[in-house]
């Protein structure tokens, strides 16, 4: 019993044993036949490989033999020679790839996608780069088309002549016919001519006073000169509009003779910057001579907007020069001339633009006696944190956001927007200021409105926009105390007393002190100080300015104030002036003291600054 079980054991272990070798001789019997497989695919391949290097070396041998080109993929480095190169592209033509499992083990599959990318074998992405680029062609030509269908309609309501350009005229080119468009609506006309402010400033007030009277000091307050859009169209979304900002460039359209003498001045001395202050080389640096790699960047002073303050300081040089005794001697040393500006570049290169027309002998090294101010209304540092101002600039700011969502407001702005974006807006529905912004940046500059697919922006359309701001501006200002007014008030207090104070030290004799005073802002800036002195106005265009002029008695102790707005004299409109205009034509400076010291204080229940920067913080 116990030997059968044992031949029974014995004889499954021989069993199992001959199974598994049957199983594997079954592998190795299938390895061999797969071997021989891949033997033979290779085998043919390369019979044919050695038939094509035979074709190529018989090639080889005539004159007319040219290496084919290597594209990616090629390099010797990867092992490949003139003979792969040519059934690569035996394989391309034949639509033979290598099986997909030995291109990964033997490194082929990254040379072989780079063949496939040369070669465009994906017929797919082909395909759609095909449709894409026609839909794009089509879209050029329905907006040319479009473009060509608004002048003709333009050329046909049409009846009054075009106005003979400036020679300082554009420096916008477009990609249309931009030069050669001119505004017809006689409102938006002058409303456009009141904001861009491109004629020569050589007719104005200033400097004409009393006979009796001797010019002691002048105080200048201006906006920077044109420039971009703060939304330049650099993402793509807008109707595309081109920028000429290569100072060099652009002269030579407009002729400017300052421009010229200018740069020839920087062309002059540009081997010297290199030796100067870091801070005095990166601002002159920063100056556009040249055309840029990057073009034009938003908020950037345009060539126009140099010009104008070159004219703008040669006007004022010689309504000034002489009258303030500056003399021949360098005045910027002799600290009789003061020069502010905020921290922007567009408001640091209009300065520089007014220090070299108004400067006899313009140097370099002037441009670093440029002081810095860190806030738009010029306050000094301690004067600047005012709760009170903040508070009244933020229910500003409120008033503006509601008036610009109401629906009549919000329809037209959504009405214009679709015909100046191609792409759906970077705001989710413009602001009638932004709208505004874009418009004129290109009407400044002679360039047809903007157009889309969609159609054209015509001046109805403009004029309207345009009226909405004006409109927003003067609601918000409609009351006596509206809190724009107030905020202007308490915002350029510290600014109007420094103005205030420093007349009085004039007047006593302080010879120390400068006479002119430049102080290069915004349109931020001229606003509430125009709102100070209880004076109404559209919104300042480019190269905007607001003049006090102290005048002084030449027989007694007599002073007054002449004010100036954009060349006019505006004194007997001012807050603090009115019933008190002297025959003269002046506004005495004992009104404008007191007004300062404790008037203009008053409206905030105050008898000092600190104390009115605590108004309604309760």
């Amino acid at each position: 019993m116990f030997i059968s079980k044992k031949r029974s054991v014995i004889c499954l272990l021989l069993i199992l044993l001959a199974s598994v070798w049957i199983v594997f001789q079954n592998i190795s019997l299938y390895k061999s036949i797969f071997k021989f497989k891949r033997i033979r695919e290779d085998v043919a391949q390369m019979s044919r490989l050695h038939a094509l290097k035979n074709r190529v070396n018989a090639k080889q041998g005539g004159l007319d033999f040219q290496p084919p080109p290597r594209f990616e993929g090629e390099e010797p480095s990867d092992g490949y020679t003139v003979e792969d190169m040519y059934f690569r592209r035996w394989q391309v033509a034949h639509n033979v790839e290598p099986v997909r499992k030995s291109r990964e083990k033997t490194g082929e599959d990254r040379k072989w996608k780079g063949w496939a990318a040369h070669h465009n074998t994906n017929s797919r992405l082909q395909a759609n780069f095909e449709a894409m680029k026609q839909r794009q062609e089509y879209h050029m030509q329905h907006v040319e088309a479009l473009k060509r269908q608004h002048f003709a309609e333009l050329e046909k309501r049409s009846d009054v002549d075009e106005d003979s350009e400036d020679n300082d005229g554009n420096t916008g080119t477009a990609d249309d016919m931009s030069s050669s468009y001119t505004i017809t609506r006689t409102w938006l006309k002058e409303r456009l001519a009141n904001y861009c402010r491109f004629k020569d400033p050589t007719i104005g007030d200033e400097g004409a006073g009393p006979e009796e009277y001797s010019l002691k000091s002048v105080y200048v307050f201006a906006r920077h000169g044109d420039r971009t859009p703060i939304e330049n169209g650099k993402t793509g979304k807008l109707a595309p509009f081109k920028w000429e900002c290569s100072l060099t460039e652009a002269n030579k359209k407009i002729g400017s003779l300052h421009m010229t003498r200018f740069l020839k001045l920087m062309n002059l001395h540009l081997k010297d910057v290199n030796t100067m202050d870091p801070e005095l080389r990166s601002t002159i640096q920063r100056i556009p001579l040249r055309e840029w790699s990057i073009g034009c960047y938003s908020s950037q002073l345009t060539p126009q907007g140099w010009i104008q303050h070159m004219r703008l300081g040669d006007f004022m040089k010689k309504r000034y020069w002489h009258a303030l005794q500056l003399g021949s001697v360098d005045p910027m040393n002799s600290h009789k001339i003061s020069i502010k500006s905020t921290a922007t570049q567009r408001t640091i290169q209009s300065a520089i633009a007014f220090m070299f027309a108004f400067l006899p002998s313009f140097k370099l090294e002037d441009i670093a006696k440029i002081r810095i101010a860190e806030n738009p209304t010029f306050c000094m540092e301690r004067h600047c944190l005012c709760g009170a101002a903040e508070s009244l600039k933020d229910r500003v700011a409120a008033q503006y956001t509601a008036l610009r969502k109401e629906k009549n407001t919000t329809l037209l702005s959504k009405s214009v927007s679709k015909y100046m974006y191609i792409k759906d807006p970077l705001y989710s529905i413009p602001n009638p200021s932004r709208l505004v912004e874009l418009l004129t940046a290109r009407s400044c500059h002679g360039s047809a409105l903007p157009c889309t697919k969609k159609g054209c922006v015509d001046e109805e359309m403009f004029e309207r926009v345009f009226k909405t701001v004006d409109s927003i501006n003067s609601q918000v200002r409609a009351t006596k105390n509206s809190s724009a007014k107030l905020y202007g008030r308490l915002a350029m207090h510290p600014v109007l007393t420094s103005i205030s104070t420093t007349i009085g030290y004039i007047d006593k004799g302080q010879a120390r002190l400068p006479r002119f005073y430049l102080n290069m802002g915004h349109d931020i800036t001229l606003i509430p100080l125009l709102d100070a002195l209880g004076l109404t106005y559209p919104w300042p265009g480019y190269a905007s300015r607001l003049v006090f002029e102290h005048w002084h008695h030449i027989t007694n102790d007599l002073s007054g104030l002449k004010i100036i707005y954009n060349g006019v004299d505006v004194t007997h409109r001012v807050r603090f002036c009115q019933n008190l205009q002297e025959n003269n034509g002046l506004c005495p400076y004992e009104a404008f003291r007191q007004f300062m010291n404790s008037e203009n204080l008053r409206v905030f229940d105050a008898a000092t600054y600190e104390e009115a920067c605590m108004w309604n913080m309760d």
